[in-house]
């Protein structure tokens, strides 16, 4: 579960990456186009998800599975950096979208130089070490994939932990609101060792949770019309950069 608001976001025409607060529009200063934080949100949130439950947690319970012939455990894993949802964004304009291979590896591309720029000074180059490897980059498209188009296909097994995540990490912020308006002079750490809630009240929000997921617009073909328009071929991506 992400608890820190996200402020990094990428533009749907050049595929540029920047900061900003929350706004009812959001504009890119490098080419100035605009999407609203509605579309905005609806299309970053759902690729978010993708990098979380379709990558991160199936990799780990898929490794679980393998080694134990079953789920034992369950993790709170560290998101991955905002940059691997925005490839998962140009993934989705290519499988939800319809858009061409050529577009979508313009923004990938456009996103890996961005990452290179910043893990040069700042985290070292782990994801650029994911993003540079074929058969890594492959598996991770090929997980966005089956996450927005055959999630049910999955094991079994595998699947029905990702989801109890999923409506775990739902009921949690719930959970952490309530308490925090019952007892305000809580601390937050000892809101998160606290637990003031009848199992009655969990599973009535857990089963809300699941109402909640199954409830989620889908993402439609044409949120991603005008995609990536404005990024420039890898080749001059790279000639900009030398």
């Amino acid at each position: 579960m992400r608890l820190r608001e996200e402020r990094k976001r990428i533009c749907f025409h050049c595929a540029n990456i920047f900061e900003s607060g929350e706004t009812e529009w959001i504009c890119c200063p490098e080419c100035g186009h605009r999407v609203s934080s509605r579309r905005y949100h609806l299309i970053v949130d759902r690729a978010r998800e993708a990098v979380d439950y379709g990558y991160q947690y199936r990799l780990k319970y898929e490794e679980d599975f393998a080694a134990e012939g079953a789920i034992t455990r369950h993790y709170a894993l560290t998101p991955f950096d905002e940059f691997l949802t925005f490839v998962a964004v140009a993934a989705a304009s290519g499988i939800v979208g319809n858009l061409s291979t050529d577009l979508v590896k313009r923004a990938v591309g456009k996103v890996r130089e961005a990452l290179r720029r910043e893990e040069k000074s700042e985290t070292g180059g782990k994801l650029t070490a994911l993003l540079d490897d074929p058969e890594k980059m492959k598996q991770f498209m090929d997980y966005i994939d089956a996450y927005f188009t055959c999630f049910e296909e999955i094991e079994p097994h595998v699947r029905a932990a990702i989801y109890e995540e999923m409506i775990v990490d739902r009921v949690s912020p719930t959970m952490m609101d309530r308490l925090m308006k019952a007892c305000p002079k809580l601390k937050v750490e000892q809101a998160q060792e606290s637990s003031p809630f009848t199992q009655e009240e969990i599973f009535r929000m857990m089963i809300e949770a699941r109402r909640e997921l199954s409830r989620r617009p889908g993402l439609k073909p044409s949120l991603f019309d005008g995609f990536w328009e404005g990024v420039e071929p890898e080749s001059e991506q790279n000639r900009d950069t030398e």
